[in-house]
């Protein structure tokens, strides 16, 4: 959902700098009233997870479980990756209901102009996770079933094809545009990959990361 937040930036609804608690008053009052969207994208908005990685993972198809669970947490502003958490937070308005559109525009808005949305009827098609390692095989179990692949979770997975998942990243690398479609204007792709720190250790991954608006960045690291 990074690409339909930034998207509505542009059109100031919200705007980066806009309060969280200013859409979703409940998160103001649980947390902490002053957090910005931006915080959020940038993974400063509080602990990495709302009751751990293997909790946040198994309530990730039960929307309002996870939204409950978000608001028993205190706020942060170290840098720490929530790879679920924080979308959730984006995605949520006034009463806790889904913001508007969290389920359809990604593709109106993106997967569709672009041609990368997946026809239905596909997912018997769909090939399998495998793992190894414990995290692995827990995602095998969990994520190969029929209601994960098709629950709106605005944080994690995508279901594509080889051909698909390139195209779609090359878009942001192009600027916003891809075959003469735009998605998002030249400026926001610039500033979505700006750096936002460099140097501090991210508190989930344990080591420094150089995040931007979303973005983990590439490149060395501080020296």
């Amino acid at each position: 959902m990074a690409d339909e937040v930034h998207l509505l930036a542009e059109r100031g609804e919200p705007a980066l700098d806009d309060r969280v608690a200013a859409h979703w008053p409940a998160f103001g009052q649980a947390c902490q009233d002053e957090i910005t969207v931006r915080q959020v994208l940038r993974h400063r908005s509080g602990p990495a997870t709302a009751r751990g990685l293997l909790g946040d993972s198994l309530a990730m198809t039960d929307r309002d479980r996870s939204v409950r669970t978000l608001l028993r947490r205190p706020p942060g502003r170290v840098p720490a990756y929530r790879p679920i958490a924080y979308r959730f937070i984006l995605g949520t308005r006034r009463g806790g209901s889904p913001a508007p559109g969290v389920r359809d525009l990604p593709h109106t808005e993106s997967l569709d102009p672009l041609g990368l949305s997946l026809p239905g009827g596909r997912w018997p098609r769909h090939v399998p996770i495998r793992g190894l390692r414990p995290a692995g095989r827990f995602s095998q179990a969990y994520l190969d079933r029929p209601s994960a692949g098709t629950a709106v979770i605005p944080a994690a997975g995508a279901s594509t094809t080889a051909r698909d998942l390139p195209r779609f990243y090359l878009t942001p690398l192009r600027g916003g545009e891809l075959d003469g479609v735009r998605i998002l204007a030249p400026a926001t792709v610039t500033g979505s990959t700006r750096p936002s720190g460099d140097g501090e250790r991210d508190r989930l991954v344990g080591r420094p990361i150089r995040w931007s608006r979303v973005f983990r960045l590439g490149g060395p690291g501080p020296r």
